[in-house]
């Protein structure tokens, strides 16, 4: 714990704060304190809270068609969102067209907790089937982090999620489900964290769907993937923790900052039989190491190590498999979590050891150029090494290269180009140029890799 406010610490005045605080101010800093508090109370003011959601409740041509209307109550701390036109129609869904739509709600109470559910239904014309899913979030203790989310729906589903650019959207790749989906995370002790979920869904093929033909100008041997309709009925239980967490303890939550040490992470995913049904029936276990660090001003750093293992694999469906992303052609995937020059995807079984390591260094040698440190370009380096017994297969990566971030209205887009060389002891050395494009997530305020 780096600090602490007391619950009535905010409504204190300054007879108090002045009766206990070591030295007196400088009349230079009782200014600046009289200026903050000024814009405080002028930001705060009832006058200027209503101008700011008067903007934001306003309905517009552009907020209709493409950003989304947004309603928000401040007496009632709530925010209700609806979709933009644009969102109406997916040309490109499975079966054809399909029109969707999706609202939005948020309210977080006096004391930090906060509740949010959204629901997102859609309507395939060919077929005539409605879907959807509608998602509850409750973070509910502030003070350890707590939240408990609930999901349940009906949609379409991928078999292979670590698929590549060239196969993730094959009809061979998807699958109907219904589902039920309910998660929960808290906190045990200062930077132990305990997560939970339990997953029941049914899992149906497309061959009593009705399919287009325009997804065969897109793919060669574009087929369907059939099976019998299955269940699995899967619970995962996941410990974190990460050493000397840093916080600061307000008087209704906890404020984490963050640490110096690594946050460590173990799985153990078990699916559990059901009579009279088809089922999965497997157990799995994963344990994992991560960290972002700065290094001065040289940049920033990431690594992530893995390992993982399949204990029981007495019935398993196809999207029950650990894949191992083959790389595409010329897009550079993620690079904490897959390899750039694999020949293709593959399932892994046995044990099986992952590590990835990034470092971009934010313009530490192209600031120094002159011309070139106009141009805002940043360098990037990283390496990664994989080794999975039951193959035989080991596989080792360096690459290094330039991005750039752009701004496209309030979104943040990062555009690279990379060179990669990798080694193999089933295909030698190979190499070749990666491209990315990365979207800026700020809801956890990175990026995406």
């Amino acid at each position: 714990e780096v600090g602490v406010t007391i619950e009535n610490a905010y409504k204190r005045d300054s007879t108090f704060w002045e009766s206990i605080r070591p030295v007196p101010l400088s009349k230079d800093e009782q200014k600046v304190i009289k200026e903050k508090e000024r814009l405080e109370i002028l930001m705060n003011s009832k006058a200027y809270l209503d101008s700011i959601d008067k903007v934001y409740n306003k309905i517009t041509v552009p907020k209709i068609i493409y950003s989304g209307i947004g309603h928000i109550n401040r007496t009632k701390k709530q925010t209700w969102f609806f979709d933009p036109v644009l969102g109406f129609v997916d040309p490109l869904a499975i079966g054809g067209w399909r029109i969707r739509y999706g609202v939005g709600y948020y309210k977080r109470y006096e004391n930090r907790k906060q509740f949010s559910s959204n629901i997102n239904l859609t309507y395939g014309f060919r077929n005539q089937d409605l879907k959807g899913q509608i998602n509850f979030n409750y973070f509910y203790n502030p003070i350890r982090n707590s939240s408990v989310n609930l999901r349940v729906g009906s949609g379409f589903n991928v078999i292979n999620g670590s698929a590549t650019i060239s196969d993730i959207a094959r009809r061979s790749n998807f699958y109907q489900n219904k589902f039920v989906d309910l998660r929960h995370r808290t906190e045990v002790f200062n930077g132990f964290y305990l997560n939970s979920n339990l997953l029941y869904e049914i899992r149906s093929d497309l061959s009593d769907y009705k399919l287009t033909a325009f997804g065969d100008k897109l793919f060669s041997n574009n087929n369907l993937q059939t099976f019998s309709t299955s269940y699995v009925y899967k619970t995962n239980f996941g410990i974190e923790y990460t050493p000397r967490q840093l916080y600061l303890r307000e008087p209704n939550q906890k404020q984490i900052l963050g640490s110096k040490y690594p946050t460590f992470s173990l799985n153990f995913e078990k699916a559990w039989p059901m009579s009279g049904k088809i089922t999965s029936n497997f157990s799995y276990i994963s344990a994992s190491a991560r960290q972002t660090f700065n290094i001065g001003t040289i940049g920033t750093s990431e690594y992530r190590i893995n390992v993982g293992k399949f204990l029981d694999t007495t019935r398993m469906a196809v999207m029950d498999y650990r894949y191992q992303r083959g790389g595409d052609n010329y897009f550079f995937s993620p690079a904490m979590y897959t390899y750039q020059l694999i020949p293709k995807t593959f399932p892994t079984f046995d044990w099986y050891f992952e590590s990835h390591f990034v470092h971009q260094f934010n313009g530490f040698f192209t600031s120094k150029v002159p011309l070139l440190n106009k141009t805002k370009i940043r360098e990037m380096a990283g390496a990664g090494f994989m080794y999975v017994p039951e193959r035989k297969f080991q596989y080792a990566e360096v690459y290094f290269g330039f991005n750039r971030v752009f701004k496209i209205g309030r979104e943040r887009i990062r555009l690279g180009s990379y060179y990669v060389i990798a080694q193999s002891n089933e295909f030698g050395i190979r190499n070749g140029i990666k491209f990315s494009i990365e979207p800026y997530n700020q809801d956890r305020n990175t990026w995406s890799f």
